[in-house]
């Protein structure tokens, strides 16, 4: 089997360090403030998720104490709209064209009061779009290192 060696000295070695250094710092600059409702709606609905557990397990001590006057509190926790997200940010492929849009979303956020004190939280999530049923869809959970350097 034959051996492929790439030897890039002198002027095409700097030529071509010169074009991966721009490559990621173009990839480190290009996150941006996202404007896309349905995307903040989609993230806001995700965030939701994670008072289900909440909300179920006060609702079982609800049925079995037979005492239902915090139930009120409970629909402002499950109220997706009480979710206050201070700030989203998107990372794109560099080579991302066509119908199908992947993004990695960092969302600064905090949930209800009544669910952890209210306390900021920053959370790195997957989403994509797609144009047959025009919505987001979250694909899961990311990292910082991945939304810099977003090759996806």
């Amino acid at each position: 089997m034959a051996e492929a060696k790439i030897n890039l000295s002198g002027g095409p070695g700097v030529i071509a360090l010169v074009a991966v250094v721009i490559f990621f710092v173009v990839q480190v600059l290009s996150p941006s403030k996202s404007t896309d409702e349905q995307l903040t709606e989609a993230v806001r609905t995700h965030l939701s998720y994670k008072l289900s557990d909440y909300n179920m397990n006060k609702i079982a001590e609800m049925q079995k104490s037979g005492d239902y006057s915090d139930a009120e509190s409970l629909l402002e926790t499950a109220n997706k709209e009480n979710i206050t997200i201070y700030s989203m940010t998107i990372s794109k492929p560099v080579l991302s064209w066509g119908s199908l849009e992947k993004v990695i979303v960092k969302v600064e956020f905090s949930l209800p009061e009544a669910f952890d004190g209210g306390k900021k939280q920053t959370e790195y999530q997957r989403f994509r779009y797609t144009a047959l049923d025009s919505r987001w869809s979250h694909k899961g959970r990311s990292s910082v290192i991945s939304f810099y350097l977003n090759f996806l």
